[in-house]
């Protein structure tokens, strides 16, 4: 087999043929078919890496604008949310304030209570001296006027037991106690005669005991009719005593009557003492429960506007997202005050550390 080349120059052209074995002419059609076959596939390898890249940015670009829209999304609904929990806080925060302003109001009222209670307690309390006072006075006033009386009667007594040495008693009846010989009076004034020589001595009521002599007896017998219609013995006038005498009482021949008067005075002013000293116990009580109760207040005042302060802090600082985690450090926060407080409280207030405050 030939094969011919052709050559052309300036000068001339050339022919020439170049003979080839028919191996040689096999394998350089294989070599061109193998080049062909080459090149095809680098063309399709290049297409096909041309489809891939236009693929891949397709889909790309595609997942770029789905994730933007779910960002997006998500921003708007953290906003929303950011949104609602500020409007929540600033809620609470108004919710804070109102109960700050009726806890002053509630303060300031219970303020004016309680001084025009101390007012109305110096008040009672000055007006209880002045009757403490007075009665005082009439109780000396009293017992001057009964020792003045004593003293008359002891002194009355001493000139009757003189006179009664000078008198020239007449020969009477002998009877059965003799009483007849001491006193030369009529049988019927006896017992007002004993009753003034002695006073200490009590006197009954009932008018058998004194039926001492016969005389004295047939004047009863003689008179049990009229002994019903005469007044009790204690109401008769005695002549022969001079004593104590009290119109809407009566007549008190042994000043039995005032002895229970000084008696009931005396257990009225104990039971007073006794009221006194409870009332005194109880003001205590209740003046230091009333401190206590403004030093509570106090300082749960004072935890509150540090509370409220803190959260006005929080709500500035937007530099955190993560709400949980906020909350949780709050939390944390919040219950390291508490502590700090009750410590606090209790290096202040060491005798209330068995009160039910804590």
């Amino acid at each position: 087999m030939t094969s011919c080349v052709v050559t052309n120059s300036p000068q001339e052209q050339v022919r020439r043929v170049i003979y080839r074995s028919d191996n040689e002419i096999k394998r350089i059609q294989q070599e061109e078919e193998k080049k062909k076959r080459i090149n095809r596939l680098l063309a399709v390898r290049e297409l096909s890496k041309s489809i891939s890249r236009n693929k891949t940015r397709e889909y790309q670009s595609l997942k770029e604008k789905e994730t933007g829209e779910q960002v997006q999304q998500v921003k708007l609904a953290w906003q929303e949310r950011k949104d609602n929990e500020l409007q929540q806080l600033q809620e609470e925060i108004e919710r804070a304030k109102q109960k700050i302003g009726q806890a002053h109001r509630n303060a300031q009222i219970f303020h004016q209570q309680y001084e025009e209670e101390l007012k109305r307690k110096e008040q009672q309390q000055h007006i209880n001296l002045k009757m403490a006072q007075t009665r005082f006075e009439k109780s000396m006033q009293v017992v001057k006027f009964n020792q003045t009386a004593k003293d008359k009667l002891q002194q009355e007594k001493e000139n009757r037991m003189e006179k009664s040495k000078n008198l020239e008693y007449p020969i009477v009846e002998q009877m059965q106690n003799g009483y007849e010989k001491l006193f030369a009076v009529p049988s019927s004034q006896l017992n007002n005669v004993i009753a003034a020589w002695n006073p200490i001595q009590k006197r009954e009521e009932t008018p058998e005991e004194f039926e001492h002599s016969y005389h004295h007896k047939q004047s009863n017998v003689n008179n049990e009719k009229a002994q019903g219609e005469k007044p009790a013995l204690s109401q008769q006038v005695n002549p022969f005593v001079v004593k104590h005498f009290e119109p809407n009482k009566g007549l008190d021949v042994n000043n039995q009557q005032a002895e229970k008067d000084r008696e009931e005075k005396k257990r009225l002013a104990v039971q007073r003492a006794i009221m006194e000293k409870r009332f005194a116990k109880k003001a205590a009580e209740k003046l230091r429960m009333d401190k206590l109760k403004s030093t509570l207040e106090k300082e749960l005042e004072h935890v509150q506007k540090i509370d409220i302060q803190q959260k006005v802090d929080s709500l500035k600082d937007t530099s955190s997202r993560n709400t949980l985690a906020d909350n949780q450090f709050k939390k944390k926060k919040q219950i390291e005050l508490e502590k700090k407080f009750e410590d606090l409280f209790r290096a202040r207030m060491p005798d209330l550390q068995d009160s039910s405050y804590f």
